[in-house]
């Protein structure tokens, strides 16, 4: 009688175990389970539907540019990165403002948040702003 009980608590161990294994996968081996997946990409939420407003083509073109680097360039690298101040001579922005300066929700809920870098590499995101730069391609 003491061995079944034995074997029903380490069977009873086991499928707790492997129970909270497959919840925690993610944290424990780095692989993505469906609660990571489901997360919300703010910065695909973001950019789905925004409008981007300018007045001059040199704006344009660093619009242009700034849609280009963020997919083409690693998150060192885009942070690093200077556009021109069209509001201060002789200054520069970095991306974040030039995305608040010209890209403007559909919702004003919509913002950008710490995990914006880590989600431009995303499908969805790379997607959304590459029809983004293909819009302003086509418009002169």
């Amino acid at each position: 009688m003491l061995m079944v009980k034995k074997v029903v608590s380490i069977g009873i161990l086991i499928i707790v175990l492997s129970y909270l294994l497959v919840i925690n996968k993610e944290f424990v081996f780095g692989i993505p389970t469906n609660n990571a997946i489901m997360k919300e990409n703010n910065t695909a939420r973001f950019f789905e539907g925004v409008e981007i407003q300018y007045e001059t083509p040199e704006q344009r073109e660093v619009i242009m540019e700034a849609l280009q680097d963020m997919l083409a360039l690693s998150e060192v690298k885009l942070r690093a990165k200077e556009y021109p101040d069209f509001y201060r001579k002789n200054k520069t922005i970095k991306i974040e403002q030039v995305i608040n300066s010209f890209f403007v929700a559909d919702d004003p809920k919509k913002a950008l948040n710490n995990d914006f870098y880590k989600e431009l590499c995303t499908e969805t995101v790379r997607k959304i702003l590459g029809e983004l730069l293909d819009k302003l391609r086509v418009m002169k």
